[in-house]
């Protein structure tokens, strides 16, 4: 964007509309777009309002089914395409154990569908267990340009 020396440029309405389409394109990449957002969140397959093509990359905010105060959220580049885990791992308060809640998302287009799921609970000294269940849910994704 072109800056004007006050004193030596002349502006015209030519320059004026230049400029505020480099201001409009600036202000697009600065500003995120949310494309899905749900308080309750959802552990299914997700509807964007956008097709990811148009994004740079784009913020993917998500819960275990166990609590709302517990978020976490990843940062996608380039997200057309991808394979994404999405993580989340809680010790419980004695500290003998450890519990993993894992899931990995294929987001494509408008969609963001499950690949596979997994709940994984370690305990102190007495081995572990493996489910296969989806405590993830997605509440909220925004792009950016």
């Amino acid at each position: 964007m072109k800056i004007f020396n006050l004193k030596k440029d002349k502006l015209s309405s030519k320059s004026i509309i230049h400029n505020n389409q480099n201001l409009e394109a600036i202000l697009n990449a600065l500003i995120p777009k949310v494309l899905y957002n749900n308080a309750s969140g959802s552990n299914g397959n997700i509807n964007l309002s956008e097709t990811v093509n148009n994004f740079s990359k784009i913020e993917i905010s998500f819960r275990p089914n166990d609590g709302t105060d517990y978020t976490n959220t990843v940062i996608v580049y380039n997200p057309n395409g991808k394979y994404v885990p999405l993580s989340y791992m809680l010790v419980n308060s004695s500290g003998n154990a450890i519990y993993n809640k894992a899931k990995m998302i294929y987001i494509n287009g408008t969609s963001i569908s499950n690949w596979g799921s997994r709940y994984c609970e370690i305990w102190n000294g007495n081995g572990c267990s493996v489910e296969k269940q989806n405590y993830i849910y997605i509440t909220k994704v925004v792009g950016y340009k």
